[in-house]
């Protein structure tokens, strides 16, 4: 059983990008000016991002595969020539 993590994005990347990287950039000037409210808005703002995201959790069950190996034996006249059968 495997446990894995996908982005499957309700929206396209760029327009993540360009809704998310203009908000962002506000709550980290909020946060850094210390105004009140920023750390409950930077906050809803990652819970946006999460929600914009749609992460999907994947559990894969596959079967074992056995190891198989290909051999080629080269047989051609060509192999005849010099010492190359030794």
């Amino acid at each position: 059983m495997n446990w894995s993590i996908s982005f499957e994005p309700l929206l396209a990347w760029p327009w993540l990008v360009a809704v998310l990287a203009p908000l962002a950039l506000l709550a980290l000037v909020g946060l850094w000016f210390r105004q009140r409210g920023s750390v409950l808005r930077f906050t809803a703002l990652l819970a946006l991002g999460a929600a914009l995201l749609n992460p999907v959790f994947l559990d894969e069950e596959r079967d074992a595969l056995k190891s198989v190996v290909a051999i080629i034996v080269d047989r051609s006249q060509s192999q005849d020539i010099g010492e190359r059968t030794k």
